[in-house]
C-alpha cells in the first residue's frame, strides 16, 4: 500500500490509500492514451501539424515579450556614423552576443542578420538587425564602419550563442565582406544541449522524498490532452533524438507563445522605414511584425540563456561563458556519436565473417584477439585477396598439399574504420596453394576457353555533323531565351565589364548581360528578384 498526496485538486481531497501496482499501471495506460489521443487530434487537424500547434499555443499561452528593456538598431545605407560608432563601443564592453538569420521566402537568398547583445545586468539591451540588400557602397566610410562593429563582436574572447549551428547560420552572409568568422574561440549551439540540460533541470525540481511508500501528484496546470507534461515531451524527443525547437523551449520553459507564422516571409524588403528604396506595396502594418517576430527570436533566446544560467547550482565565480562551455563539454556529442557504432559494428563484423572465415574447420570460432584503444596497427605489404565463390576447379586446391609456414604468412589485419572504442584486432593465418598445383590449375582453366575480356558494347550509331550543329543551335537558343525570361533594362553607354563590375557591387546576381543599341538587358533568375532589383538599380545608372 501507498499513500498518496494529491496537490493542486480540490481541497476537500487530503489523501487516497491506493495498491501500488494498480496505480502504476494505471499512470502507464493514461500516459499512452494521451500521447495517442494528441497524435490521432494532429492528424485530424485541417490545418496540418505546424498550423495546429500555432493555433493551440496562441489559446493557451501568453504572446510573447521580453521582460527587460531593449532597443531596435537597424544598420544599412540609411544609418548614421554617429550611430554605428556607438553599437562599436557598447560592443567593445560585451563578451557574449545572440545571433539569427533570416532568408527570403522560395530563393532563401541571405536576408537579414539579427545580433542581440546579452547582458547580465538590467541594462537595455541592443537588438541589431542587418539588411544586408541596403547596405552602403563598399568604398563608404559608413561600410568600414559596419565592418568595425563585427570585428568587435567576433573577436577570439567573444561567446556567440545560437539556436542551430552558428557557422552554418553565418556562412551564407560572409559574400557581403562585412565579417569574418576565423577568429571566434566560442560558438555554443544552444538546440544541441537544450534537451539534456532539460531533463536535469526538470528531475530537479521534483522534491527528493525518502520515504518509498509516499507519492506525491501534482495537478497539471494545462490539460494534458492538448499539451503534453513538460517531462513526457522532454523524454520522447530525447528517445527519438529528435532536437527541440524554440517555440516548444519557450513555451515549456518560459510559458509564452512564440510566434513562427512568419518563419518563411520576404525579408528583403526594407524593414527600416527611413530607407527609401523599399518595395512599396509592402503594408506598414506587415513590416512592423517581421520586425517584431525578428527581434523576438533573438531576444526569446536570449531569455533562455539567462534562465539556464541562473538556475545552474554552479559556482557563483563561473561566468556565463564558462558555464555553458561546461554543458558543450558534458552534453554536446562527440563527433564520432555513438549512436550510429552499433550499425557500424554488425556491418564491419560481416566482413570479418566473410574475409576471415576459417576454412580449415568450420566447428572452431574465429579467434579475435582484443587490442588497446587508440594502438595503432601497421598493416602488411603483402595484399588481401578477398576470397571468391567457389569453382568447378576448387578441388584442384583443396587436394594440394598446403605449406605451413606461419612465420611468413601469418598478419595481424584490421579492418575498416572502427570507432575508438571498439577496435578489434584479428588474428588469421593465410594459406596459398604449393608451387606444384599451379600449373595444372592454369592449364585447366585454358582448356575451358573462358574469355579474359568482356564483349565489347555494341556503338550507337551517331548524329550526322549537320545534325549535331542544329541540335547544338536550338539548345543554345532555349538556353539564351531562359537568361532573359526575366531582365533589367537599362540605358547605357558603358561596356558589358563595366556593367557587371557595378551590378556586384550592388549584390545584384544576374544570368547575363548583353546591351543591344543603347540598352542593356540584363538576365535575373526569378521574379521576385527582377521586382526587388527593379527598385534598387537607379535607372541612369550607367548614364
Amino acid at each position: 500500500m501507498v499513500s498518496v498526496v494529491l496537490v493542486g485538486f480540490s481541497n476537500q481531497l487530503h489523501y487516497l490509500i491506493f495498491d501500488y501496482d494498480t496505480l502504476i499501471h494505471l499512470l502507464e495506460v493514461s500516459i499512452i492514451h494521451l500521447i495517442i489521443y494528441w497524435k490521432n487530434k494532429v492528424q485530424m487537424d485541417p490545418y496540418g501539424e505546424k498550423d495546429a500547434k500555432e493555433i493551440l499555443y496562441n489559446e493557451l499561452f501568453d504572446p510573447y515579450e521580453f521582460p527587460g528593456n531593449y532597443s531596435i538598431k537597424f544598420l544599412n545605407k540609411s544609418t548614421t556614423l554617429n550611430e554605428i560608432n556607438n553599437l562599436t563601443i557598447q560592443a567593445q564592453q560585451t563578451n557574449y552576443f545572440c545571433i539569427d538569420t533570416e532568408g527570403d521566402k522560395f530563393t532563401n537568398f541571405p536576408a537579414l542578420i539579427q545580433v542581440s547583445f546579452i547582458s547580465l545586468s538590467s541594462a537595455s539591451i541592443p537588438v541589431v538587425i542587418v539588411e544586408p540588400r541596403f547596405l552602403p557602397t563598399i568604398t563608404s566610410n559608413l561600410r568600414y564602419s559596419f565592418q568595425k562593429f563585427f570585428q568587435q563582436i567576433f573577436r577570439n574572447d567573444t561567446h556567440i550563442f545560437c539556436w542551430g549551428d552558428p557557422v552554418n547560420e553565418l556562412t551564407p552572409f560572409l559574400e557581403f565582406s562585412l565579417f569574418s568568422i576565423s577568429n571566434v574561440q566560442h560558438f555554443h549551439n544552444v538546440q544541441l544541449i537544450f534537451a539534456s540540460w532539460f531533463n536535469r533541470w526538470i528531475n530537479s525540481q521534483t522534491p527528493n522524498i525518502n520515504d518509498e511508500n509516499y507519492l506525491q501528484l501534482h495537478a497539471p496546470r494545462y490539460d494534458p490532452a492538448l499539451l503534453l507534461p513538460p517531462r513526457i515531451f522532454n523524454e520522447q524527443k530525447m528517445t527519438t533524438r529528435n532536437l527541440w525547437s524554440l517555440q516548444d523551449a519557450v513555451v515549456y520553459l518560459l510559458e509564452k507563445y512564440l510566434s513562427k507564422r512568419e518563419t518563411r516571409q520576404k525579408w528583403s524588403i526594407g524593414l527600416n522605414p527611413r530607407l527609401q528604396n523599399t518595395i512599396p506595396h509592402v503594408p506598414i502594418q506587415q513590416r512592423n511584425n517581421l520586425i517584431r517576430y525578428a527581434s523576438n527570436d533573438v531576444l526569446s533566446l536570449n531569455e533562455i540563456i539567462m534562465f539556464m544560467y541562473n538556475a545552474s547550482n554552479v559556482n557563483i565565480n563561473t561566468s556565463l561563458g564558462e558555464y555553458f562551455l561546461l554543458l558543450k563539454k558534458e552534453f554536446a556529442p562527440s563527433v564520432s556519436s555513438s549512436f550510429s557504432a552499433p550499425k557500424q559494428l554488425q556491418q564491419q563484423q560481416k566482413w570479418y565473417d566473410l574475409l576471415f572465415h576459417d576454412t580449415e574447420s568450420e566447428d572452431d570460432d574465429d579467434e579475435l584477439a582484443g587490442h588497446v584503444v587508440d594502438d595503432r596497427q601497421v598493416p602488411s605489404s603483402t595484399p588481401l585477396a578477398l576470397p571468391s565463390p567457389p569453382t568447378q576447379y576448387e578441388h584442384l586446391l583443396n587436394n594440394s598439399p598446403i605449406t605451413n609456414d606461419h612465420s611468413s604468412i601469418e598478419q595481424l589485419t584490421t579492418i575498416g574504420l572502427l570507432p575508438s572504442h571498439a577496435t578489434l584486432l584479428v588474428e588469421q593465418q593465410v594459406h596459398f596453394p604449393s608451387q606444384d598445383v599451379i600449373p595444372s590449375l592454369v592449364a585447366a582453366i585454358s582448356s575451358q576457353n573462358i574469355p579474359t575480356n568482356p564483349p565489347k558494347r555494341k556503338r550507337k550509331s551517331r548524329r550526322s555533323r549537320e545534325a549535331r550543329t542544329h541540335r547544338n543551335q536550338e539548345s543554345s537558343l532555349r538556353h539564351r531565351r531562359n537568361r532573359y525570361r526575366f531582365e533589367l533594362q537599362r540605358q547605357s553607354n558603358l561596356c558589358v565589364n563595366t556593367v557587371k563590375h557595378i551590378l556586384r557591387h550592388y549584390q545584384i546576381k544576374f544570368t547575363n548581360v548583353t546591351p543591344n543599341k543603347s540598352v542593356m538587358h540584363i538576365g535575373i533568375k526569378s521574379q521576385d528578384e527582377q521586382q526587388l532589383y527593379e527598385q534598387l538599380l537607379p535607372l541612369d545608372i550607367f548614364l
